[in-house]
């Protein structure tokens, strides 16, 4: 019978999470997309995808404490060999990097994960990361793509 109240208990606190997200971040109307794969922003590059690891995901859910990857890629035109990929400040100081910050394009594609150690006693909300692709002999911005990610209480939900 204790199990059954500890769920509950849970349910109720998720609940009243989700719902009071939208007062953290203030009031702002959210657009919903289910698809299996999901797609950059309109003013991202139009060759990038970041893939959940459950299909109909469009916001990743990271729970705090627990070791996250989430792979992307970006299509690369022209005669860029190498690229290298760069996340805002504020995000890597929560404790969210990319595995491979350079890497070789392989069929017009260059790819990577983001790695998330994001521990126990950082903020929760949902965030909009930017991924920056860079060619990495001249340094010249490629494009960028957005990973849309929620951060939750340790122990919840995962992607």
């Amino acid at each position: 019978m204790k199990a059954k109240k500890k769920i509950i208990v849970l349910a109720v606190m998720l609940l009243l999470a989700f719902l009071t997200m939208p007062l953290i971040g203030g009031l702002k109307t959210t657009q919903i997309e289910v698809s299996l794969v999901s797609v950059a922003h309109a003013e991202d590059a139009k060759g990038f995808k970041w893939i959940p690891r459950r299909p109909g995901i469009t916001r990743a859910q990271i729970a705090l404490g627990r070791a996250v990857t989430i792979p992307f890629e970006f299509t690369v035109t022209g005669n860029v060999k190498k690229v290298r990929f760069e996340l805002p400040k504020k995000f890597t100081s929560l404790g969210i990097d990319i595995l491979e910050d350079e890497v070789a394009v392989k069929g017009g594609k260059a790819s990577s994960a983001v790695l998330f150690t994001v521990p126990p006693g950082k903020p929760l909300g949902k965030f909009d990361m930017v991924v920056t692709a860079k060619d990495a002999a001249t340094g010249k911005e490629i494009g960028k793509g957005t990973i849309p990610f929620m951060l939750l209480p340790p122990g919840v939900g995962g992607c």
